[in-house]
């Protein structure tokens, strides 16, 4: 039965033996009183559940729940679908195991779904990286904006933290490094596992297809489409630990090039494939032809980089193919479940 005040922090592992006790120190330091942990770890081959297991002992005294499920496979970023389906809050929190949480965190996101049409939250999240360097903390993301070339990019990444995002306000969607969400909403949103031949009673939150990579965007997307609203809160902050640069979405084609040439083919691979499928998936018809101006000139330079210049992302193309027709298959039933017009996710594409 659901916990109507319960917050179910649902924290992915794999390999994270450096980063996870600080991400779950944070937790159990959150000054919000009613919460359960679920760790899911993707088959770590380090000592990643024996750091787990270590704070779970020393926090035995903790009123928060605390489970450990192990995956036999790595199977990404799908396997907070597990950590979702086993929550039993009214509230679930997905996040990495590179976030720290401030301690209010869980605290002022949930005042935010007191709406009820609030489906997600987004909070301020401050890259490590980046500050150390800094005599100011640098801003890693206040939501996900989506442009009308359909590049989403972060806002405020790479910025210093002046207090210019200091208003709560609705973004386009939600980062994945630390995503809130109505339980209510995700189950509203969920596709059937056996769209992808698996029938393990494990519905899809995050698309399995993605693996790594766009799967945020693709669920802030559907979201959006079911009239879910989701909103920023700052004073909801958190520490995040990327290992991939920050690329800030002012960057200009020489950047985003410079910035490829640095990526790796695992996250060329993925990004590569997963944002075309994100496309088939959500977008509108009418929306992608009046946007055509703007999408056609940045897919065909993507496209022309890639077959010229990236030739280790090629297996991603043939990938891409493979998975479309199940993509068109969640595309029918995600525009058969729609409740938003053309004219309201017109909007936020910038």
């Amino acid at each position: 039965m659901m916990d109507i005040k319960l917050a179910s922090v649902v924290i992915l592992t794999y390999n994270g033996e450096k980063t996870v006790e600080s991400c779950l120190n944070s937790v159990f330091g959150q000054t919000y009183d009613n919460i359960e942990i679920i760790v899911v770890d993707n088959a770590s081959e380090d000592r990643t559940i024996d750091e787990v297991q270590s704070v779970e002992r020393k926090t035995q005294s903790h009123s928060a729940k605390f489970k450990i499920i192990k995956n036999d496979t790595n199977i990404g970023f799908a396997g907070h679908n597990i950590g979702i389906e086993a929550s039993n809050g009214k509230f679930v929190l997905c996040i990495n195991q590179d976030v720290v949480l401030e301690p209010d965190f869980i605290s002022e996101a949930v005042k935010l779904f007191q709406d009820e049409k609030v489906g997600a939250a987004q909070g301020k999240l401050i890259s490590k990286q980046l500050t150390v360097n800094s005599k100011q903390q640098i801003i890693d993301t206040t939501g996900i904006i989506a442009l009308k070339s359909r590049r989403f990019i972060d806002r405020g990444q790479g910025q210093e933290d002046n207090g210019q995002y200091e208003k709560i306000e609705e973004v386009f969607g939600v980062n994945g490094a630390a995503a809130f969400f109505r339980k209510r909403c995700l189950e509203d949103v969920k596709m059937d596992s056996r769209l992808r031949g698996n029938d393990k009673g494990v519905g899809e939150f995050y698309d399995s297809d993605f693996f790594m990579y766009k799967e945020d965007i693709d669920l802030s997307w559907r979201i959006r489409l079911y009239g879910w609203k989701i909103i920023y809160c700052p004073k909801a902050v958190a520490c995040v630990d990327r290992s991939s640069e920050l690329v800030s979405g002012k960057s200009g084609v020489k950047e985003i090039i410079s910035a490829r040439k640095k990526q790796s083919q695992f996250i060329g691979y993925y990004s590569f494939k997963n944002h075309r499928l994100a496309l088939i998936k959500n977008d509108l018809l009418w929306l992608f032809f009046k946007h055509l101006p703007w999408i056609l000139p940045r897919e065909i330079g993507s496209w022309l980089y890639v077959l010229f210049f990236e030739p280790k992302i090629w297996p991603a193309i043939g990938k891409f193919f493979e998975q479309m027709p199940r993509a068109w298959k969640k595309r029918k039933i995600i525009m058969k479940n729609k409740r938003v017009r053309v004219k309201e996710m017109g909007r936020w594409f910038r």
